[in-house]
């Protein structure tokens, strides 16, 4: 098993993140409040996404061992679902912030 640690700089405090990857499974946990409670933990998308500004640790060459760990594995493919599911939900709000405008003026006439 190989273990990644990462320190990360969280809103209020700075956080641990932990990759560990073993036989084509990737795991990931993060000490913040969601990540600890099971949910979703934007320190830990942050990483899977390349990203390096938040990291405290010194150690952003890693992050790219872990795009490349997470390639074939259930993670990716969460990690891609997610992907498309947030892109389309941005497009949506933009939509409907559009169509709420659209409707104001329509009814002030």
């Amino acid at each position: 098993m190989k273990i990644y640690r990462f320190k990360v700089q969280g809103s209020s405090e700075p956080y641990d993140i932990t990759f560990s990857s073993e036989a084509n499974t990737l795991k990931a946990r993060c000490t913040c409040p969601a990540g600890e409670n099971g949910l979703h933990c934007k320190h830990r998308i942050e990483i899977m996404r390349g990203k390096t500004s938040s990291i405290l640790s010194g150690n952003e060459n890693q992050v790219a061992e872990i795009v490349q760990l997470m390639k074939g594995t259930d993670l990716e493919k969460m990690f891609l679902q997610y992907e498309e599911a947030e892109r389309t939900y941005d497009f949506a709000q933009k939509q409907f912030a559009k169509a709420k405008k659209a409707l104001a003026k329509a009814m002030r006439g």
